[in-house]
């Protein structure tokens, strides 16, 4: 005799069973009133609910600066740092003491973490641009490029990858 199920591990009563507790669960969540339960009386942010504020005053605070700072430096890869540490630490503050700082690539947010300047004595600004071509073609699904000439390119370095439709002359 053919068992189909008997491969899996399910069977049809186990089935009907699960299916039968479901449907009675799902008639009950239209019916509780809310009343039945507790008021809140301290609401406070719970994981994926992000209908309150933080009290960042609670939570960590890493300073950015040239000197005397939690983490010194004066690029993108120091700030974006602060933020990936204060992440894996559930969020808090990433405060960017006064001083100039050179952007080779965007710094990426994260969930839970703000970041606070020191007004305008807290300057970003983006670096010079480097242009070259590639050394070989990249293809889809490609890891890594080759460049003619690396100068002006760093470790960590944002890039954009443009090419022009040979059909329509368009640069993408």
């Amino acid at each position: 005799m053919n068992k189909p199920y008997a491969a899996t591990g399910l069977h049809r009563r186990d089935f009907l069973g699960t299916a039968a507790a479901m449907l009675a669960a799902s008639t009950c969540v239209g019916r509780c009133p809310a009343d039945e339960r507790p008021p809140v009386t301290n609401p406070r942010a719970t994981s994926g609910d992000d209908a309150y504020e933080p009290d960042w005053k609670e939570r960590l605070t890493v300073t950015v600066g040239p000197a005397k700072a939690d983490l010194v430096g004066k690029a993108d890869k120091v700030i974006q740092a602060a933020v990936d540490y204060v992440a894996r630490l559930h969020g808090g503050t990433v405060r960017i003491l006064p001083g100039t700082y050179q952007m080779k690539n965007a710094v990426y947010l994260r969930s839970g973490v703000r970041i606070v300047g020191s007004g305008a004595d807290s300057i970003l600004f983006k670096a010079p641009s480097a242009t070259t071509k590639l050394a070989t073609n990249a293809d889809w699904y490609d890891r890594e490029i080759t460049l003619v000439d690396p100068t002006g390119f760093d470790i960590g370095s944002g890039v954009c990858l443009r090419t022009r439709n040979p059909h329509t002359k368009n640069v993408f």
